[in-house]
């Protein structure tokens, strides 16, 4: 690899980079070094308590029912997604009328939202 060109690369991934490791870095780092202590965001004075924290929202119920609603909506939410895809580009993808009517009502929302805007605005 031409060095030149490898400065030239990493320079145009710079600004990328910096972005990324200002807010999205940085800001993960802190805040599992804080999870590990008894600040509560106001106070300046903290000190470090280890797993304790974790501990604590292991036995909340609260959470723990939080989290099981948390997972099962992604769950459902993800599976339904892709059958629902899955079946909609089956139907897309076959031959009859009942399938190109399917395939109709598929794209229309797609197209009817420009051609409203465009004689609203025409």
């Amino acid at each position: 690899m031409n060095t030149r060109k490898g400065l030239y690369d990493t320079f145009f991934l710079l600004p990328g980079l910096a972005i990324f490791v200002v807010f999205m870095f940085i800001p993960l780092v802190f805040s599992m070094l804080f999870s590990f202590t008894n600040w509560n965001g106001i106070n300046p004075n903290f000190r470090w308590i280890g797993i304790r924290n974790f501990v604590t929202l292991a036995r909340d119920v609260p959470f723990r029912s939080a989290l099981m609603v948390t997972i099962v909506l992604t769950v459902l939410t993800t599976l339904l997604t892709n059958v629902i895809g899955i079946l909609a580009a089956v139907a897309i993808e076959r031959r009859g009328w009942v399938f190109r009517i399917s395939r109709t009502l598929i794209f229309i929302p797609a197209i009817l939202s420009p051609v409203v805007v465009s004689f609203i605005w025409a």
